[in-house]
């Protein structure tokens, strides 16, 4: 039985099969690099966390396919100073909190716009105090009540900061 180096006994795509050269082997490894179960990193390397400012990295050495932290400096570089400072402050998360209080705007019977100073405890549960939660004094008194009834009744934001924070909330009421 003669087989020329043309002749293949796997089918291969077209487009692999025009990069390598008859001399070539491709070597497909599945999970880790090595049979003993340990990273083909040095154990020296950093892995992961070292090296990463990405929160959802596991960093724990296993081949790159599932740990993508190595791209993470990569794309940060990509981002504007502004965008950087936006993701930075990814240990809050109002999305829920503001999605309420837009909500309960919307079925108020007064109608208006208005700002509030709003903080929120290490819990991320609205502070209420004697200068908080605050508004400008100019604001009418049925908006600036249905406002604070509003930002007091509307639950509370992810606070993964471990310190109390303060967010300009906007309230758009009867619209």
């Amino acid at each position: 039985k003669t087989t020329s180096n043309a002749r293949r006994e796997w089918a291969v795509p077209k487009a692999i099969e025009s990069e390598t050269t008859n001399n070539e082997q491709a070597v497909v490894t599945g999970g880790n690099d090595s049979k003993d179960g340990k990273s083909s990193k040095p154990d020296n390397a950093p892995k992961g966390k070292d090296i990463t400012s990405d929160p959802n990295a596991n960093g724990n050495g296993f081949a790159e396919a599932s740990d993508l932290s190595f791209l993470s400096d990569l794309a940060w570089g990509l981002l504007t100073p502004g965008q950087q400072a936006l993701l930075q402050k990814s240990d809050i998360n109002p999305q829920e909190y503001l999605r309420t209080v837009q909500e309960q705007g919307k079925g108020s019977i007064v109608t208006g716009k208005v700002v509030v100073r709003v903080n929120f405890d290490v819990n991320g549960h609205v502070i209420v105090g004697e200068h908080t939660p605050l508004i400008a004094e100019d604001v009418p008194q049925p908006v600036k009540e249905e406002a604070m009834r509003i930002v007091k009744s509307s639950g509370s934001i992810i606070n993964r900061r471990g310190e109390p924070v303060y967010l300009a909330v906007p309230v758009v009421l009867g619209q």
